[in-house]
């Protein structure tokens, strides 16, 4: 019997955790948790701006990353509609461009803010493997490598952008990403040399090596994966929205530590049954 199960096809594994899964998002039970410290960080950053500041938000991530990295940037893009921000959307990934529509547009509309007057989606822009094309074009002059609006609008057309340049007009850039180029370029080619604070939202996988950098004092704030945007979700006083992504995440991960746990047992149980 053991040895059957230590064989079990694969394809019954991920049928159960589908189910798991399904099962967990319709009927999500609350969790207690609290936002970390870094989370809490990286809120107040946008918090504490003053009305009418700029801030510039990258979407550099793509369907892979998607659910991880989403939440963080619809929360972030509220959180400045709601507080009378005025917000730069653009991406270095030619696969973040939707999510600047999907992010934007929404959030926008709750908080009855217009495109190209509150807001203005720049699109994608190729800089190279590194972006350094599209990061040090826009240290020098924004328009220049962002001539026009997605819709059109000649970049000082838009009344907020009027009299910006480069990025002295910027109070903080959200750095979405999910790789290469993204957050590290950001430090190394924005935040270097004009001292920009950046926040950044990452996927859980990268988090680990973005935390030297958060320490360090250059990443001003950290979001990292499902769970820290569900920790900001919480800051926003969302705490409804949060709880399906906790349990579900969480469920996921014991069924996922069961099954190692159960195989383990089946192994040696297998293995004294030969000897």
């Amino acid at each position: 019997m053991a040895e059957k199960l230590l064989h079990l096809d694969r394809r019954i594994i991920f049928a159960i955790l589908f189910v798991v899964v399904v099962v967990s998002l319709f009927w999500a039970v609350e969790l207690p948790f609290e936002a970390s410290a870094q989370v809490r960080t990286a809120y107040s950053l946008i918090q504490d701006l003053p009305k009418g500041s700029i801030v510039m938000m990258s979407f550099d991530y793509g369907p892979s990353t998607g659910p991880e990295i989403q939440p963080t940037a619809r929360a972030i893009a509220r959180q400045c509609f709601k507080n009378g921000l005025y917000v730069i959307g653009m991406c270095i990934w030619n696969e973040g461009e939707p999510y600047i529509r999907s992010t934007l547009g929404p959030a926008a509309e709750e908080f009855g803010k217009k495109e190209d007057v509150d807001y203005v989606n720049l699109g994608y822009k190729w800089g190279g493997p590194t972006g350094a094309g599209v990061l040090e074009g826009m240290g020098k002059n924004i328009a220049e490598v962002f001539p026009a609006t997605r819709m059109g609008t000649a970049f000082h057309e838009v009344p907020f952008l009027k009299d910006v340049h480069d990025y002295k007009s910027i109070k903080l850039i959200a750095s979405l990403s999910a790789g290469k180029p993204g957050l590290k370029e950001y430090l190394q080619m924005v935040h270097s040399r004009y001292n920009i604070p950046i926040l950044g939202a990452c996927s859980a996988v990268t988090a680990p090596e973005m935390f030297p950098l958060l320490n360090s004092g250059q990443l001003s704030g950290l979001v990292a994966g499902m769970i820290g945007g569900s920790e900001y979700l919480v800051l926003m006083g969302e705490r409804e929205s949060s709880k399906t992504m906790i349990f579900a995440q969480s469920v996921f991960h014991f069924v996922i530590l069961g099954f190692i746990i159960f195989g383990n047992i089946l192994y040696f149980i297998a293995r004294s049954k030969k000897t």
